[in-house]
């Protein structure tokens, strides 16, 4: 693996404050209580960032862009165009592959899901119809869940090693009935991104 925190797309113009659009998992899911089974057994590799489970996520869409950015009449016309874009949507379930050594992170990755391609055309459509086009970055590469961040470069041997501990980890679900409007704080030092909601959104039969 690679350092997850020396690629581009971690250098963010600010660390404190950018916007996200996220799904998070039910506090008491399956997915959580697996994720932090999974995350103990990570415990003490140097090489990782494992996350706290109050923070998993899936990425919907990421922003070069801050809430002091937006004036007040541009927030409350996305806000509305967001509320009203996943309204449309129905609910959906994500089923994961068991988590495993990636690029630059220990994570759960589904296969493409259809309702998961419209939820992100979705959001990224409400953007551009208020004018905040330029602040879209690319879309996240499919549905995924980050247990653990790489804060330092491993070899072969050593990914192998982690795999290994990894060998029982399970397949998980989530079940996407909601959207949360972010604010991300990303720590390079600990490895860890930290988020509060600003905005919520049910999707159609939540």
């Amino acid at each position: 693996m690679k350092r997850f925190f020396d690629r581009p797309d971690t250098h963010w113009r600010n660390l404190s404050g950018a916007l996200h659009v996220y799904a998070l998992p039910d506090a008491n899911s399956y997915l959580v209580k697996e994720a932090r089974e999974t995350a103990s057994w990570l415990n003490g590799a140097v090489e990782l960032a494992v996350q706290p489970v109050d923070y998993l996520h899936m990425t919907i869409q990421r922003l070069d862009l801050y809430r002091e950015e937006i004036p007040a009449e541009i927030w409350d016309e996305l806000t509305n165009h967001l509320a009203m874009s996943v309204a449309d949507i129905e609910s959906f379930d994500v089923e994961y592959a068991p988590a495993t050594v990636r690029a630059g992170a220990i994570e759960a990755v589904s296969d493409e899901n259809p309702s998961w391609k419209r939820l992100v055309d979705a959001v990224r459509e409400s953007f551009c119809n208020v004018g905040l086009k330029h602040a879209l970055v690319d879309p996240p590469f499919g549905p995924h869940y980050t247990v653990a961040y790489c804060v330092q470069d491993t070899d072969a041997q050593r990914d192998d090693e982690l795999c290994q501990l990894l060998v029982d980890a399970p397949a998980t679900s989530m079940r996407v009935s909601s959207v949360d409007l972010v604010a991300v704080d990303q720590s390079p030092e600990e490895g860890v991104f930290r988020f509060s909601s600003l905005m919520h959104w049910p999707l159609r039969g939540a």
